[in-house]
């Protein structure tokens, strides 16, 4: 088993990619990726309407806050319920990067391309190896670019 920083892997971003700008004049702008290359990636601003360019190193992966509506008929115990599952996923600041691919930039796999199949405690994820016959080794996500 190996362990993979998130800060090894680089992104490989595609087009329908849902990013938050991180740095510069957009920061903190979401949009869905349209257009990129090398150095830029043009995003659709879908609450402007507009699209902008931005560098590719800018940007990182964005799945907007789930949110959880409360039926108020339900009993207390479900309500409980629920509310451990929230509390579960918002302890996970990782979930996030499931099913996205990434690359090994550290380690013995350096290079290695996969897709991160479930996340772990204590920063690691599970990643799938392409080049491994899809067998999943653990990776510290510090040692992960995402693609």
């Amino acid at each position: 088993t190996s362990t993979i920083a998130l800060t090894s892997l680089r992104k490989d971003l595609r087009i329908g990619d849902e990013v938050r700008v991180e740095s510069g004049t957009h920061k903190d702008i979401t949009g869905w990726v349209v257009n990129k290359n090398d150095e830029s990636v043009w995003l659709f601003n879908h609450e402007t309407g507009i699209e902008i360019e931005v560098s590719a190193g800018s940007v990182n992966f964005y799945s907007p806050p789930r949110t959880f509506d409360m039926d108020y008929s339900i009993t207390p115990a479900q309500k409980e319920a629920t509310n451990d599952s929230k509390s579960k996923m918002s302890e996970d600041p990782n979930r996030y990067l499931v099913g996205k691919h990434v690359i090994v930039t550290a380690g013995s796999f350096k290079n290695y391309r996969g897709i991160v199949k479930s996340t772990l405690r204590g920063g690691k994820v599970f990643v799938e190896l392409g080049a491994r016959l899809h067998r999943q080794e653990s990776f510290e996500v510090k040692s992960l670019r995402l693609m």
